[in-house]
């Protein structure tokens, strides 16, 4: 990390690193994206962290697709953290917060991933030359790269039974009996609950703005 890099961490008071979730406050745990870029430009660290904390998983998730490594991950977070911090005052749309994160730290992963490649072609320079530079992200990757942050982040705002039903449902793909099972809940009450905890998360997700172009 540069100098910089923490020389603004230590002006801010905050740590771009994993695993500080714990330290967010309850305050600015249902903020929106506008909320708590404005609270961070105020200098409030708790807004850094809850942002950060926001964040953390899609920006590994994009690492992990690009086939990084566990430390260039890392190496990529703490980038976007860094750029994120010193950007925040001129981000033109703070609401398309999302966005920038998901191009910011997919240049990042190909600009990490020409560097290593740099690195292991320094005994054939002319390679280089056919070294591709990356395409820009089509809209439709970034929407839906957005929605599914946005779900993820709607599923974090429901109850703890809402949040564990609707992950065993949908990303773990678990069968009835199964979740009957984990949950203690009788088979012919999941389909109900989870009509019920759709609704919630379909609440949730358009204060989230979602669903404001249907």
């Amino acid at each position: 990390m540069s100098l910089d890099s923490v020389a603004a961490q230590r002006e801010w008071g905050v740590r771009v690193e994993r695993g500080f979730g714990k330290e967010v406050t309850m305050r600015f745990e249902r903020a929106s994206d506008a909320e708590l870029v404005r609270a961070c430009i105020r200098g409030e660290a708790a807004a850094w962290e809850a942002l950060i904390t926001r964040y953390e998983r899609l920006i590994y998730s994009i690492s992990r697709a690009q086939h990084l490594t566990a430390d260039e991950a890392d190496e990529v977070f703490q980038q976007v953290c860094f750029l994120l911090l010193t950007h925040l005052e001129t981000l033109k749309d703070h609401s398309r917060l999302s966005a920038w994160v998901i191009t910011t730290t997919l240049r990042e992963c190909w600009k990490l991933r020409r560097r290593v490649r740099e690195r292991e072609d320094e005994a054939d320079p002319a390679s280089l030359v056919h070294i591709p530079d990356p395409q820009p992200l089509p809209d439709e990757v970034i929407e839906r790269l957005e929605r599914q942050h946005l779900i993820r982040q709607g599923l974090e705002e429901l109850p703890e039974r809402c949040r564990r039903l609707l992950v065993l449902l949908f990303y773990e793909k678990r069968s009835y009996e199964e979740i009957s099972r984990e949950l203690g809940l009788p088979p012919s009450s999941i389909g109900p609950v989870r009509a019920r905890c759709l609704k919630r998360l379909k609440k949730v997700l358009e204060r989230f703005g979602l669903f404001a172009d249907r």
